[in-house]
């Protein structure tokens, strides 16, 4: 089976809250690979405990925090649902939260993830994963504060952003099928 990007969900906002749902914009398909992009404000004080949809179990694959700005992550799921699940993001305090869904089909049905990373810092970034297979995905989700430097990176598509939630401005990009394995490197 190829691998396809089948739901592309808009990206939601919410006020200063501790947790926040959405939803899939229709039936996921059983098997397939569930992928969230989470971003709050106050990086260094909240962390992301925990994402639920009621059926599958989450995973937090990458996490990054810019201390007393922002922080980031992406979790990922092997998905076993049929329905139109509601995907909730809880955090260990009120914060603004930024939640972005993907669903792809195709992918392998156990250990999906090849591997992970993040940087933290300021001015231009950054980051080189190294693959270890070939026709992989890669999901990048960035964070900054002022908006500037936020680039699409050659193969990705670039899905949202810079967005602005409170202090922190948000993108992220994916590349769903990469050639083949070895160095990939984003720059934001």
């Amino acid at each position: 089976m190829a691998k396809v990007l089948a739901q592309n969900r808009a990206v939601g906002f919410s006020g200063l809250v501790t947790s926040y749902g959405l939803a899939y914009a229709s039936a996921c398909t059983n098997p397939s690979l569930l992928v969230a992009m989470v971003g709050s404000d106050n990086g260094s004080t909240t962390t992301i405990t925990g994402l639920s949809d009621g059926t599958n179990t989450w995973t937090k694959d990458a996490d990054a925090a810019d201390p007393g700005y922002h922080r980031a992550n992406i979790w990922s799921a092997q998905n076993t649902a049929t329905s139109a699940l509601t995907v909730t993001v809880t955090a260990s305090a009120s914060t603004y939260l930024c939640l972005k869904l993907y669903e792809e089909t195709g992918a392998p049905t156990s250990a999906a993830l090849d591997v992970a990373g993040s940087q933290i810092g300021s001015g231009a970034l950054s980051i080189a994963l190294v693959t270890t297979q070939s026709q992989c995905s890669i999901y990048a989700f960035h964070g900054c504060y002022p908006p500037s430097g936020i680039l699409n990176d050659t193969g990705f598509t670039k899905d949202f952003g810079p967005t602005g939630l409170n202090f922190a401005y948000w993108a992220g990009e994916q590349d769903i099928d990469v050639d083949s394995a070895g160095s990939k490197t984003m720059t934001f």
